[in-house]
């Protein structure tokens, strides 16, 4: 079976067709219209003949190569084998720190490669922050453009976003460029037409044709430092090694999304109708604050929101709908914590503006100032009660963690559902054993720390083990749990499931 991997790509007028007005074939050829001008419009958007040549003519010049060149110490490790005791020291010396320098320390050149979109005459390029990254983390490196027309020119960084993966680039042309513009992409629709461009393999700038397969794809979410890309676009349209950062266009050349990614078979893989592009909406929102200030500003109130808020989680908490954003934890000191804030709040509302899911309540925070003031409505108990935070600045913001997990010595465990609890120093029971015949616990893990049940705080082993029983007498089917993990630092809510019928807890 083949292993699917999401793997970073570095290395028109939409007509309504009317049966009455007019037929297209398969074969793509107009047999009827209702008028000239529907007739010829149709035949550049729908006529197969010419195709998309139009529109990838017009904009393919805005797309360009990136290569990034940086000098790196070259190392050799010291072999994986064993080594003598008696020989050890020889080693040493010959590979201090593990490591042998290559003879008089040259550096050797490290070139990646990638694509971007000219979006302005005097020479901006938007691209992927991992297609630079090289440069950026070094301050310093090279970055050289190459244009379709073969016109090298040298590039320098005005600033980068790794949270949204886009970086933005200056050249100095002698004379104005050809550029695209941005889209909306909020208006994309599943089975829109829409063309990729880009360098795939440094084989030098081509295009590709596909449809909108998704338009906010979030079940695969970025890796590393991209940690806003909450939902990209998915298409089919070919995208491989080298697209990264290339546009993604509709059939009237605007960017609606900048590749970003894959999913392919195999680690060295290549395009398998998955492709993924960073809507154009997030990627101008980026790009303007970088031109403006060189970074991007973003509202925070240091929460951490759960990703995989349910259903069945809603209605444990006794929400009626699923609604808002679900709140796995707060970060110490942090705006939302000075508030009153609590892991296993659920946001409802910003503004008296109804939140409809993580995404949503991210977006609108992210666009807040340091120093707005706002109002949250937030479940708690069944209840709805109203909060005032004051809005900080996220990159000024320290991303504090809870402190581990103590087993009291002469703790008491607590056997109930496959879990073996024991009560903890400070709040909340802490997991010492897990029935591992119970597939339903596969996302437990011992040492994990319970703090709540359905929003109430666990102060004992017998107090967890009631809230249990209250919750099977009123019929839930599961219950929601607010859990620390000590080994990644992290707070998230979990579902517990519970027997049914008159199954009892055991």
């Amino acid at each position: 079976m083949a292993v699917l991997t999401a793997v970073a790509l570095c290395g028109g007028v939409a007509h309504t067709v009317k049966p009455k007005d007019r037929v297209v074939l398969a074969t793509g050829f107009l047999k009827k219209a209702s008028s000239s001008t529907e007739e010829e419009s149709v035949k550049c958007q729908c006529g197969f003949r010419n195709g998309f040549s139009n529109v990838i003519s017009k904009n393919i010049g805005a797309v360009v190569n990136i290569a990034v060149t940086v000098r790196k110490q070259e190392s050799r490790q010291i072999p994986n084998m064993d080594i003598p005791d008696e020989m050890k020291h020889l080693f040493e010396e010959l590979f201090p720190g593990g490591k042998l320098m290559k003879e008089g320390g040259k550096p050797v050149k490290v070139t990646s490669l990638g694509s971007g979109a000219i979006i302005s005459a005097d020479g901006d390029i938007v691209t992927n922050y991992h297609v630079i990254k090289m440069c950026a983390e070094q301050n310093g490196g090279e970055i050289t453009v190459t244009l379709e027309s073969g016109l090298e020119m040298k590039a320098e960084i005005v600033g980068f976003d790794p949270r949204c993966d886009i970086a933005l680039l200056k050249v100095s042309p002698q004379k104005p460029l050809k550029y695209m513009k941005f889209g909306d992409s909020g208006t994309l629709k599943v089975g829109q037409w829409c063309i990729a461009i880009g360098n795939p393999f440094g084989i030098g700038v081509s295009a590709s044709v596909g449809i909108i397969s998704k338009t906010d794809q979030n079940s695969v979410m970025q890796s590393g430092e991209a940690t806003h890309l909450d939902s990209v676009i998915q298409t089919d349209a070919a995208i491989n090694r080298g697209n990264s950062g290339g546009p993604l266009i509709d059939v009237n050349g605007e960017i609606i999304g900048i590749n970003v990614s894959i999913l392919t078979a195999g680690e060295n893989g290549g395009s398998v109708g998955i492709g993924f592009a960073i809507p154009s909406n997030v990627a101008k929102r980026v790009v303007d604050q970088l031109k403006k200030y060189g970074f991007v500003k973003r509202g925070w109130i240091g929460v951490i929101l759960n990703r995989q808020f349910s259903e069945d989680m809603a209605k444990s908490i006794g929400l009626p709908d699923l609604k808002g954003a679900l709140i796995d934890g707060v970060c110490p000191d942090g705006p939302a914590q000075k508030a009153g804030i609590k892991p296993g709040d659920v946001i409802l509302s910003l503004n008296d503006k109804p939140i409809e899911n993580l995404r949503h309540f991210r977006d609108i925070v992210s666009q807040l100032k340091d120093g707005d003031k706002i109002r949250l409505s937030v479940w708690r108990n069944k209840k709805i009660i109203r909060i005032d935070v004051t809005v900080a600045d996220l990159e000024r913001s320290d991303f504090g963690r809870n402190n581990g997990a103590v087993i009291g010595p002469e703790a008491e465990a607590k056997k109930i559902l496959g879990l073996t609890v024991k009560k903890r120093n400070g709040d909340g029971v802490v997991i010492t054993d897990i029935d591992q015949s119970k597939s339903e616990l596969d996302d437990f893990m011992p040492g994990d720390v319970i703090l709540q049940v359905g929003q109430i705080e666990v102060q004992s082993t017998a107090q967890f083990v009631e809230l249990l029983k209250e919750a099977k007498e009123r019929q839930q089917t599961s219950v929601l749990l607010l859990v620390y993990r000590p080994s990644s630092k992290e707070t998230r809510n979990m579902t517990l499931r519970l027997p049914s019928g008159k199954k009892g807890l055991k």
